[in-house]
């Protein structure tokens, strides 16, 4: 199985206030470094997310924040699990279930343009033995005060 291709397809997450993107990969053709994209770092699957917040200033919408940040998606002892594809599915309707939430207290909680992209992986919900289903995975994300769930209001 292709993790990143399938952590991938997940992007762009948005709302009417909130985007979340894949940041593609570059590189630097002198150096050999390279940025952004999925991949494997000390064993976990990580990803270079960026976090777009957007405000509504007289009636025009205009970016508030951007933030990017690697991101670890998967612990290393997860990388392996048969669940993975249906636990992205998951946590991106988690996301897009929060983004609908917190659009909701956009202009009232200056704590959401605090907000990091690091905030929105929760990969320690693999190490749950009961979620199997997408549905499954996006319960226990947004239930629990431990991960997703103390996003919300």
């Amino acid at each position: 199985m292709d993790l990143a291709a399938a952590f991938a397809q997940q992007f762009p997450l948005s709302s009417e206030y909130f985007a979340l993107e894949l940041v593609a990969e570059t590189g630097d053709a002198h150096s050999g470094d390279g940025w952004g994209g999925v991949r494997e770092l000390e064993g976990h699957l990580v990803a270079t997310l960026r976090l777009i917040i957007w405000e509504d200033r007289d009636g025009a919408r205009s970016i508030c924040e951007v933030k990017e940040q690697q991101v670890v998606v998967v612990f290393q002892a997860n990388t392996a699990d048969a669940r993975l594809p249906v636990y992205f599915e998951g946590w991106a309707a988690a996301v897009r279930y929060l983004f609908a939430r917190l659009d909701e207290r956009r202009g009232t909680d200056d704590e959401l343009a605090r907000l990091m992209p690091h905030e929105l992986a929760s990969p320690d919900v693999l190490e749950l033995r009961r979620p199997q289903t997408a549905d499954d995975f996006t319960d226990a994300l947004l239930s629990s005060k431990k991960r997703l769930g103390r996003l919300l209001p």
